[in-house]
């Protein structure tokens, strides 16, 4: 009987390190990275690095076209190439990702 409650007590304290373990290390990872369920400009960028959202911007806006539409069905477009676009990021992603709260990554689940 003494040998069993042992063991219920280790598998308890070995199911709770573990569960403290990957609370501990998933609050660590997202120090670094966004939430689960992160949308930017209507991408999905859940748990992306801030280089790797930063990439993505760089890759679609390369693609830019603004089109203009004016009277008398006169149309004309402009391209990121013709204005010479270049992205500036400043620190608007870290930022983000400093005031996301780590420790509370499993709220950022269910949203």
């Amino acid at each position: 009987m003494r040998k069993m409650k042992i063991r219920v007590l280790y598998i308890i304290i070995t199911v709770i390190t573990a569960a403290a373990v990957t609370y501990l290390g998933l609050a660590l990872f997202f120090t670094r990275h966004f939430f689960f369920n992160t949308i930017i400009n209507g991408e999905n960028y859940s748990v992306s690095a801030v280089n790797s959202v930063q990439n993505g911007f760089l890759d679609t806006s390369s693609q830019y076209v603004l089109t203009i539409n004016g009277r008398d069905g006169l149309t004309d477009t402009i391209t990121a190439a013709d204005i010479a676009l270049r992205v500036e990021f400043d620190n608007e992603f870290e930022n983000i990702i400093e005031g996301q709260e780590a420790f509370l990554w499993p709220t950022s689940v269910f949203k």
